[in-house]
């Protein structure tokens, strides 16, 4: 049986087994007081990055970041095809790579993870390859992976306690069936891309690229209809599932067998103001025009949480909800959205319907895989991608003013 084959096997009988798994689930309240006390922050240690100036500053686009154990931390740039390396100061210490093929060379590296042994797994999409390197920056060895398909979403790389690496792939997608002459039929081709009402897998493999095992995922759902409850997958580093669905606050560690975890914590319904939740429906509407399905109506509640992400400690991270307010939009995402119209091909009224001018706050709940409650956190930015939290340590991926990267590294900081 060839690779392809044999891997689509694993799938098809990964999805017929799973459903029909009988469930224990252990149920933890996370209503206790925070760890971190109820006044608990971020504060900014090093920020890096800036619009001109020193060219080893300056970045293209951000991609991978991690911090290695001597508290400096790898900057993977998909513009200059390279990794930078900066100390714990932020001060710029040397680059590693190039823009090339060749072993120790990258095109796109989009993710960085720390192995057990310090070293450094770098997953290149553009060349579909991951790459070892030691805490000095020399190339140590790669692989490709002998996967159906890797694609979206962003974060498709992660590696476990153990050393495991896990990559996010799905059956292949024929784009030549689809007519990418008109607007609609370029969406639907990005539907296809991001894998929308299809399985995907996580695949376990060994350091040398050997698959191990697969790990079912939730389908990703349509976000064109109105109604904002989703099912959330992430894969917690301590090697197991973690899924959530956002109609209230639960969230459950699919562990192995049939051992099922499920926290559950109290929370404070936030209704939608009557413009943000015009501009919501407004918004889903054009989105359903384009995909053929039905919008629904927006409730006049949110719900609980809008987002689930895992740090390298297997915490979970949850983006709640917040009271929606306006900023009127400038000239910088006019431009943006008029652009993306463009590629679309959107007339101008189509365009106008995509206007968006409601936002949340940035804030996040912290919560320990045994169920204990650290605290809740709000970033200073709404624009802001997580990428590592080791410790009391958080680093995020932002944009300036005029949309020039920066990385950030924060200290959390507990209240009394």
């Amino acid at each position: 049986m060839n690779v392809r084959l044999r891997i689509a096997a694993v799938a098809c009988c990964l999805l017929l087994t799973t459903p029909g798994q009988a469930q224990e689930i252990q149920v933890i309240r996370a209503d206790g007081p925070p760890v971190w006390g109820d006044d608990g922050r971020l504060v900014e240690e090093t920020r890096i990055g800036s619009l001109s100036g020193a060219p080893e500053y300056v970045f293209g686009s951000v991609g991978g970041v991690v911090q290695l154990n001597d508290g400096s931390v790898w900057v993977g740039d998909t513009h200059l095809h390279a990794i930078r390396v900066y100390a714990t100061d932020g001060e710029y210490l040397r680059q590693i790579g190039r823009e090339g093929e060749g072993p120790g060379e990258f095109e796109y590296p989009s993710s960085m993870r720390l192995l057990p042994d310090g070293s450094v797994v770098v997953w290149d999409p553009g060349l579909r390859r991951v790459s070892r390197l030691n805490a000095a920056g020399d190339f140590l060895d790669s692989f490709t992976p002998r996967t159906v398909q890797i694609s979206m979403p962003t974060e498709e790389f992660e590696v476990d306690r153990e050393g495991n690496l896990y990559l996010i792939a799905r059956e292949f997608s024929d784009y030549s069936q689809i007519d990418q002459s008109t607007a609609k039929g370029r969406l639907q081709a990005a539907r296809a891309a991001l894998g929308i009402g299809t399985p995907w897998f996580w695949f376990k493999l060994r350091p040398d690229g050997e698959i191990l095992d697969s790990i079912y995922l939730e389908p990703f759902e349509d976000g064109a209809h109105a109604d904002p409850e989703f099912t959330f997958t992430a894969l917690s580093p301590l090697g197991y599932r973690v899924v959530a669905r956002n109609d209230e606050y639960a969230v459950e560690l699919r562990r192995s067998g049939s051992d099922v975890v499920r926290i559950e914590r109290s929370w404070e319904q936030i209704a939608y103001e009557r413009e943000e939740r015009q501009e919501k429906q407004r918004l889903a509407d054009a989105a359903a025009r384009n995909s053929g399905r039905p919008a629904g109506r927006v409730p006049e509640h949110k719900p609980p949480f809008s987002g689930l992400w895992l740090d390298v400690d297997g915490r979970i991270w949850v983006r709640l909800h917040q009271p929606g307010y306006r900023v009127p939009e400038d000239a910088t995402r006019r431009a943006e959205r008029e652009q993306a119209c463009r590629f679309f091909g959107a007339s101008k009224a189509e365009c106008d319907q995509r206007l968006r001018e409601w936002y949340e706050s940035l804030v996040y709940e912290v919560i320990e895989p045994s169920g204990q409650y650290l605290g809740r956190l709000e970033l200073p930015h709404r624009d802001v991608e997580m990428k590592q939290a080791p410790g009391r340590i958080l680093w995020v991926v932002g944009k300036g003013e005029l949309g020039e990267p920066y990385v950030v590294r924060y200290r959390i900081e507990p209240g009394n």
